[in-house]
This record gives structure tokens, C-alpha cells and sequence, in this order.
């Protein structure tokens, strides 16, 4: 029954052909299209979750006009770049921190891929980078190095010793393609400030991007009501915001604007509700060109209903008629998504190869 049902879809099918070609090819780009734009989506705020505890870490800026209305006037602008003793500061004062640090990154801007970043043990332990305090020690000649697995061989390893003066110690873990802090190289905060340790203490020094790690259970809602105003001596006067951005939105909703992608975020929105519009349309006119064709086969369907077939055989043959074109296009728009992908993920810097549809 089943191969004499296909069998009469595919005589509709050659009959019609150019309506189920147009539905087809129809049905096939807005599938490509949704699926593409789902793909897109998904990596795009995959970033970072990589992470163990990527839902309890925030980068943590300022927004310190937000309440003066005496000077500048009030205004909600959020910088980037804080003081390293901020650290500190925020472990002692708010009992809902389990733990912060800062960190400098050198390169991996537009001119350079290469990027060095230097770090204290609390970013290690943060982001399980299982460096050893020992690591972290002052007062060495050399200073001690971490490299990312993909730069650990001899030649580079030698050339940072001779040109750099570093010793390369550890091997960092590899981390994954989506993540806002790139690096290449990782070494402690007091390797780059070992002539001028004071830096690290000085609360007019700037540059520095803070994360902290909130403890489980904290309520969020009241934790930044509680420090959407207040006072910081040592570096304002008056009260001061602190803007809390979870570490896992960072790539679409950095309030400082320094994170940007080639393509924004609602720009791919669009994309993906465009091919599922594309998809409901090709679905719609493929549903109407169908009952006009049902119309014509009237005379055909009654004839069998004389010749003996039961509605539910009737019923059978026409829904076969209907979802083989539904399955050619779901064969057709998989084929194109095979060729079109690679393509597809170069253009849109999807680095990340493990990837289902």
C-alpha cells in the first residue's frame, strides 16, 4: 500500500512539477536560512560558558557620573578600566564575593593575533587554569611564563626565553575558540610591573579589567541594588555605580561598548526570523497550490471511492501527494547546508567545528 501510494505522489509530483520545484527549492532556502541563523545564534551566546563556573563569574565596571548632579550632571556612561586594588577592595567589602582578580592584556588587537595576559592566582583559580601558586612567587630573575598548548614547542619556547627573558613553566589548558579573553601567553601581574610593584597598589592606576566570582546562592537582584551607589575613597568623592555584566553575555551586552562583533547581535535576529518566514510562506503557497490541484482530482478520487477504497486509503494517498514534497525538501535543504557550511562558518568566524544541525 505504502509503495503504491508513493508511486501515485510521484506521477502528481512530474505532473505538477514546476509548482513542486518552486515549493521545493522554496521550502529548501528558508530551511538553510533558519537553520544557519539557529546555528549563528546559538555559537554566538555560547561564548564563554565553557567555563565551570561561568554562571557565577561578572566583569565588574563603573558607571561613576550615574549619580552626580552637581558637576558633569548625571549619567549612566559605563567605562572600562579600573584600578587593580579594586580587587581587593570588593572581597573585603561585600561578603557575596567568593573571589576576584584583574588582569592586563597586551595584543590581540586588530594589528596583532598574538596576545599576552597577565594575571594573579585568583583569575587561576576563577577560570581553573590549575596554575600553582608557586607560579605566582615574586622575586624570581626569570620570569615564569604559560603557554597555550598550540604555541608549546622548542622554537618558541627558545625564542622566549632569548628574547623575552621568560621561563616557560606550565602548559595552559585549551581553551575554546568562543571566549572574549583571548591569549596566548599568560604570565603573572608582577612579571610585568617587577620594576614597579607599587603600580599594583596604586589606586589612580588604570587599565585593568576586573571579574569576580559571586558565591552560590546570592541574590543577584539584591546584590547590584546594593552596589548601584556607593562610596569608594580612595577613588571618588562622590557615589559611584558598579555595572555587573555575567561573563557569558559579554560578547552581546557589553555595557562599555569595547566588545564588538562584525555582525551585531540583531542583525542574526533578523536573519533567522527572515528564513522562517521564508519558510511559512514556501509552506503556504506549496498548501494552496495543493488544494487547487485537489480540485482538479475530484473526478479522480471519486472513481476510486466507486472502485472500492475506503476514506482512510483516500486520506493516505493524498497525504503521501503532500509530504513528499515536505521530504524532498527537507533532503534537498540538508544537501545544501552540507555544501554551503564551510562557507558559511568562515563567513561568520564560527571557529568552533563541533558543530550538530
Amino acid at each position: 500500500m505504502i509503495i503504491h501510494n508513493l508511486k501515485i505522489a510521484f506521477r502528481s509530483l512530474l505532473k505538477y512539477k514546476t509548482q513542486n520545484i518552486i515549493s521545493i527549492i522554496g521550502l529548501a532556502v528558508g530551511l538553510v536560512c533558519f537553520a544557519f541563523s539557529a546555528l549563528w545564534i546559538r555559537y554566538e551566546m555560547s561564548y564563554d560558558n565553557f567555563h565551570s563556573n561561568a554562571d557565577r563569574i561578572y566583569r565588574v565596571n563603573t558607571s561613576i557620573y550615574k549619580w552626580d548632579t552637581e558637576e558633569t550632571g548625571a549619567s549612566e556612561i559605563v567605562q572600562r578600566g579600573m584600578p587593580y586594588p579594586m580587587t581587593s577592595w570588593l572581597k573585603s567589602n561585600f561578603p557575596e564575593i567568593e573571589d576576584a582578580t584583574g588582569i592586563f592584556t597586551i595584543g590581540g588587537g586588530s594589528s596583532s593575533d598574538f596576545s599576552i595576559l597577565f594575571l594573579d592566582y585568583s583569575f587561576s583559580n576563577i577560570f581553573d587554569l590549575n596554575l600553582s601558586e608557586d607560579f605566582f612567587i615574586h622575586g624570581r630573575t626569570n620570569r615564569p611564563t604559560a603557554l597555550a598548548p598550540e604555541l608549546v614547542n622548542e622554537e618558541v619556547s627558545q625564542f622566549i626565553q632569548e628574547r623575552t627573558n621568560w621561563d616557560v613553566r606550565a602548559t595552559l589548558p585549551r581553551w575554546q575558540p568562543n571566549t572574549n579573553i583571548r591569549f596566548n601567553v599568560a604570565s603573572p601581574l608582577t612579571s610585568r610591573f617587577r620594576n614597579n610593584n607599587e603600580f599594583l597598589n596604586d589606586w589612580s592606576s588604570r587599565g585593568f579589567d576586573i571579574f569576580i566570582l559571586l558565591h552560590d546562592n546570592v541574590d543577584l537582584q539584591a546584590f547590584e541594588q546594593k552596589i548601584d551607589k556607593i562610596l569608594i575613597p580612595e577613588l571618588w568623592s562622590n557615589h559611584v555605580s558598579l555595572v555587573l555584566t555575567p561573563l557569558t553575555q559579554l560578547r552581546y551586552k557589553d555595557p562599555t561598548g569595547n566588545i564588538q562583533s562584525v555582525v551585531k547581535y540583531a542583525h542574526i535576529q533578523i536573519f533567522a526570523i527572515a528564513g522562517l518566514l521564508v519558510i511559512l510562506s514556501s509552506l503556504f503557497n506549496h498548501l494552496t497550490l495543493y488544494v487547487t490541484r485537489l480540485r482538479s482530482r475530484l473526478r479522480e478520487l471519486a472513481l476510486r471511492k466507486v472502485n472500492g477504497a475506503t476514506d482512510l486509503q483516500i486520506a493516505a494517498t493524498l497525504f503521501s501527494d503532500f509530504f513528499l514534497v515536505i521530504l524532498l525538501s527537507l533532503v534537498f535543504g540538508f544537501m545544501l547546508m552540507t555544501w554551503f557550511l564551510p562557507a558559511f562558518t568562515k563567513y561568520a568566524s564560527i571557529e568552533n567545528t563541533n558543530i550538530n544541525i
